[in-house]
C-alpha cells in the first residue's frame, strides 16, 4: 500500500554543490531570528513585491511548465500550466496578504454548526467577484469535531527563536513547492531552503526571480539536485524542520531508513533516523463515488467526461486524480454510464507521459489486470487511457492500494440501486478499503441529494478525506488556497499514508479537519480542469492578472473566454 517509487529524470539544471548548500544554509541560519522579528506590515510588503515579480515572470514560467508537460506554450492546452503554476501561487499570495492585513482573522462568508457539534466555515464565495469567477461553486473548511472555529494562532505566534525549514518540492504541479515555502514563512515563521524536484527544476530559475524579495533578504534559498541532495539537507545540522509534497516512500526513507528491513525494525522500536518536525502532503488512491439517480442521457455523457477529467488533468500525474470509480451494482443506468465513459476515453487524445516511470507503472497495472480495457491509441511518448472493470472491492486489492500515477482507472461495484442504499456502503468502502485520505469525489444529482437531505451531509461528515469534491474534482481544492490542503488528520509517522499537517489555509483556521468544494451537477460553463478546454490559455493569463487585482472589470473578459471553452 503506497505511492510509487519514482526514478530520477535527467537533470536540466546543474545540482547545487555541497559547498553552496552549506553557504545557503549559513545565510538562512544568520537570518532566521531576524525573520521572526519582521513586522507584519513589512511581511505584507514582501508578499506584495513577490506578487509584482510573479506578474512579470509568470508568463515565462508558465511557458516552461507547458514545455515540460509537452504543450506548445502558445496552445490552448498550455493554460493548464498557467493554472497549476502562476495562477494558484498568485491566489495564495493574495490570500496571505489578506490574512495578515486582518491580523490572522479574515471573516468567512458564514459559519454554521452541525447537529454533531462540528463547525463548518464557508470561505468561498465571499463577494460578487468570487460568485462570477466560479459560477455556483461553494467551498467550506470543516473544523475538527470538538474544536472551535478559531483563527490566527499560528500566524500570530511569536516564537522566541527562528528556525530553518526545508521544503522538498513536488515534481508534478508548479504551484506546490512555492506555496509550501510561503506557508512555512507565514504560518511557521521559518526561513526556508526550497529544493526543486528534478522533474520541474527547469522552473526553478523563474521562481528565483519571483521569490527574489525573500531571497534578497536572506529569508529563502532555492537549490537543485536529486535524492542525494535531499538526503544531505534532511540530515544537515542547520535544517530544523521538514516539509515534503511527494511520496510516502520518500517520507519513510527519510524518517525510517532506505531498506525495508531497517524501516520495519525502526518502526517497531520507534527509532527514527530523522526526529525533526516533519509535515507531509503525500499520495493516495482517489475514489470517485457516483451516487445513482435518474439521469438524462446528456447528464450521463457529461459526468463520464467529468470522471475522465479527474484522471486526465496533468496526464493523471496528480495525487488526487480519480483512480477508483465506484458504482452501484443495481443502478439501471450503470452500463450506459460506463459506455459513455468508454466513448470519452476512446476519443480523448493521450497526454505526454512526462513523469518518470509512467510507462512501467501503466504496464504493471495491465499485467496485474489482463481484462483491462485500453481505450485510444498510444502515441510516442504518451500512454493510452485504460479502464479496469469489475475490480474486487476488497482490502489489499492492488488497484485499491497502489497509487497508479498514470492513465488508468479501476471500476468497482458495490451493492445498491438508489442513493439511500448505496452511499453509506460507498463511504465505508472509501474509508476502510481504499488507501490514503487525501482527496475524494462524490457525483450526485440535485433530486437525489434533495431526497437524501441531512443524510447526505452526514455521509460527507463520515468521509475521512482531507479534500472532498461534490460534483467538482477534489483537485480544485488545491487551487482554492483559502482552503486547508492536506490529508485527513490522524496518520502516524509509522503509517504515514497521505501525510500529516495542512498547508494553504488562507483563513488561518487553527483546527481544520477537511475541506469540501461543491459545484453544480450540470454547470453553465465547463470546469477549467476539463480535458480539451479550447480557450484555457486565455483564461489562465486573465486569471493571473485578476488574482492581483480582483476587479469586476476583469469578469467580462474571463467570461468571454470561458464561454468559448
Amino acid at each position: 500500500m503506497s505511492s510509487p517509487a519514482f526514478p530520477t529524470p535527467p537533470s536540466s539544471v546543474p545540482p547545487t554543490a555541497t559547498a553552496e548548500l552549506d553557504r545557503k544554509l549559513a545565510r538562512l541560519r544568520e537570518q532566521k531570528d531576524a525573520w521572526v522579528q519582521v513586522p507584519r506590515k513589512e511581511k505584507i510588503a514582501l508578499l506584495r513585491a513577490t506578487m509584482e515579480r510573479l506578474q512579470a515572470e509568470g508568463p515565462a514560467w508558465a511557458a516552461t511548465l507547458a514545455r515540460i508537460k509537452g504543450f506548445d506554450p502558445e496552445s490552448p492546452a498550455s493554460g493548464e500550466a498557467w493554472l497549476d503554476g502562476p495562477v494558484i501561487v498568485a491566489r495564495n499570495l493574495r490570500q496571505y496578504i489578506e490574512l495578515l492585513e486582518h491580523d490572522g482573522h479574515p471573516k468567512p462568508a458564514s459559519l454554521r454548526q452541525r447537529a454533531d457539534g462540528r463547525w463548518v466555515a464557508q470561505v468561498f464565495p465571499r463577494n460578487l467577484f468570487d460568485k462570477l469567477l466560479l459560477d455556483q461553486w461553494v467551498a467550506e473548511v470543516w473544523i475538527e469535531k470538538g474544536k472551535a472555529p478559531s483563527q490566527g494562532a499560528m500566524v500570530n505566534a511569536k516564537p522566541a527563536k527562528g528556525r530553518v525549514g526545508l521544503v522538498l518540492g513536488a515534481g508534478n504541479m508548479g504551484f506546490l513547492a512555492p506555496c509550501d515555502a510561503l506557508y512555512k514563512l507565514v504560518f511557521e515563521h521559518e526561513v526556508v531552503i526550497m529544493k526543486m524536484n528534478p522533474v520541474l527544476e527547469a522552473g526553478g530559475p523563474h521562481l528565483e526571480k519571483i521569490l527574489a524579495p525573500f531571497i534578497e533578504r536572506g529569508f529563502l534559498e532555492v537549490c537543485y539536485g536529486a535524492g542525494d541532495v535531499g538526503a544531505y539537507l534532511t540530515t544537515h545540522v542547520d535544517v530544523e524542520s521538514l516539509h515534503i509534497t511527494g511520496s510516502n516512500r520518500t517520507y519513510d526513507a527519510i524518517v525510517w531508513g532506505a531498506a525495508p528491513e531497517e524501516q520495519a525494525r525502526r518502526k517497531k522500536s520507534g527509532d527514527k533516523k530523522v526526529t525533526k518536525p516533519f509535515s507531509a502532503e503525500l499520495g493516495g488512491v482517489g475514489p470517485v463515488l457516483v451516487v445513482p439517480g435518474e439521469w438524462r442521457d446528456k447528464d450521463l455523457h457529461y459526468q463520464a467526461a467529468h470522471v475522465l477529467a479527474t484522471m486526465a488533468n496533468n496526464a493523471s500525474f496528480a495525487c488526487v486524480a480519480g483512480k477508483v470509480l465506484v458504482l452501484a451494482k443495481d443502478w439501471p443506468q450503470k452500463d450506459r454510464f460506463l459506455e459513455c465513459l468508454r466513448e470519452e476515453m476512446a476519443r480523448t487524445a493521450p497526454r505526454k507521459a512526462y513523469y518518470p516511470g509512467a510507462a512501467e507503472r501503466h504496464q504493471a497495472f495491465l499485467d496485474r489486470y489482463p481484462k483491462a480495457e485500453v481505450l485510444g491509441e498510444a502515441q510516442e511518448g504518451a500512454l493510452p487511457w485504460a479502464l479496469i472493470p469489475n475490480v474486487p472491492a476488497q482490502k489489499d486489492e492492488y488497484a485499491l492500494t497502489q497509487e497508479a500515477f498514470c492513465t488508468v482507472i479501476a471500476q468497482v461495484e458495490l451493492p445498491g440501486r438508489s442513493g439511500e442504499d448505496f452511499l453509506p456502503g460507498a463511504v465505508d468502502f472509501a474509508n476502510d478499503v481504499v488507501w490514503g485520505t487525501l482527496g475524494a469525489q462524490v457525483i450526485i444529482d440535485p433530486a437525489t441529494q434533495a431526497r437524501l437531505g441531512a443524510r447526505f451531509e452526514d455521509e460527507l461528515a463520515r468521509l475521512r478525506y482531507g479534500v472532498i469534491g461534490v460534483n467538482v474534482w477534489s483537485g480544485a481544492g488545491g487551487g482554492l488556497t483559502e482552503l486547508a490542503w492536506g490529508a485527513y488528520p490522524g496518520h502516524s509517522p509509522e503509517d504515514i499514508q497521505s501525510g500529516m499537517g495542512k498547508v494553504h489555509n488562507g483563513f488561518g483556521f487553527d483546527f481544520p479537519e477537511k475541506s469540501v468544494v461543491r459545484g453544480p451537477f450540470r454547470p453553465r460553463m465547463k470546469h477549467v480542469y476539463f480535458h480539451g478546454y479550447r480557450t484555457l490559455n486565455q483564461v489562465g493569463a486573465t486569471m493571473l492578472k485578476a488574482e492581483q487585482d480582483p476587479s469586476l472589470l476583469r469578469i467580462p473578459k474571463l467570461a468571454a473566454a470561458a464561454l468559448r471553452g
